[in-house]
């Protein structure tokens, strides 16, 4: 590679660079969101009552909020 080819790639380098740390100054810290998970009792949403029971969802830190329905229809609405 001749001195031309060198002080080009050093150049598109530098300008890579420099376009990777503009995008990350411009990317914001994501707000806090609490989840909210409506269930009731088919078996398969018995693991959310778990997770909620066991702290795991706070272990990660996640925020979760459980919900029990008697009725379908408003666990899901």
């Amino acid at each position: 590679m001749g001195r031309k080819g060198f002080q080009a790639s050093v150049i598109l380098s530098v300008l890579s660079l420099l376009i990777i740390i503009g995008c990350n100054l411009t990317q914001k810290t994501p707000e806090k969101v609490t989840v909210r998970i409506g269930f009731g009792a088919w078996p398969g949403y018995m693991p959310w009552q778990v997770a909620t029971q066991k702290n795991f969802f706070a272990a990660h830190g996640i925020q979760v909020e459980t919900k029990w329905f008697d009725n379908y229809t408003d666990s899901i609405n």
